[in-house]
C-alpha cells in the first residue's frame, strides 16, 4: 500500500469520525439524549480505532487500499445522507438506528486494518 492510498483511507476515517460526532450533535439538537449517547460512545470508539492505527503509524493493514477507499466514502456518504434527513425531520427510532449502523461499518471497517493484538483494539 502506498503512502498516498495510506492516507486517503486515513482522511476517510477520520471524516467518519466528524460525521458521527455530527450525527451525536444533530440528536442533541433535536433533544434525543439516549440515542446521542449511543452515537457519542461509538465515536469515541471509532476515535479509539483511528488512535490506535496512529500508534503503530498505519505500518500494518489487511486488505487492498483502493476497496477500503471505496467502502469507507460510500459509507461516510450514506451517514450523511441519514444525518442531513435526521436534521430536516424529526426521524423515526429507525432513522437513527441506520445512521448509527453506518458509524458501526466505520468502525468495523477500522477494526478489520487494525493488527494489534486483541487487549489493544478499543
Amino acid at each position: 500500500m502506498t503512502r498516498k492510498q495510506t492516507r486517503q483511507i486515513q482522511q476517510d476515517l477520520l471524516k467518519a469520525y466528524s460525521k458521527a460526532v455530527d450525527l451525536e450533535f444533530a440528536l442533541l439538537h433535536k433533544e434525543r439524549t439516549a440515542e446521542a449517547a449511543e452515537a457519542k460512545a461509538r465515536a469515541n470508539k471509532l476515535r479509539g480505532c483511528i488512535d490506535a492505527l496512529r500508534a503503530t503509524l498505519w505500518g500494518s493493514w489487511r486488505g487492498q487500499a483502493a476497496s477500503l477507499t471505496d467502502e469507507l466514502r460510500a459509507n461516510n456518504a450514506r451517514l450523511q445522507a441519514s444525518i442531513r434527513k435526521l436534521e430536516q425531520t424529526v426521524g423515526t427510532a429507525q432513522d437513527v438506528t441506520k445512521a448509527l449502523g453506518y458509524v458501526d461499518k466505520a468502525i468495523a471497517t477500522a477494526v478489520r486494518i487494525l493488527v494489534l493484538p486483541q487487549n489493544l483494539i478499543p
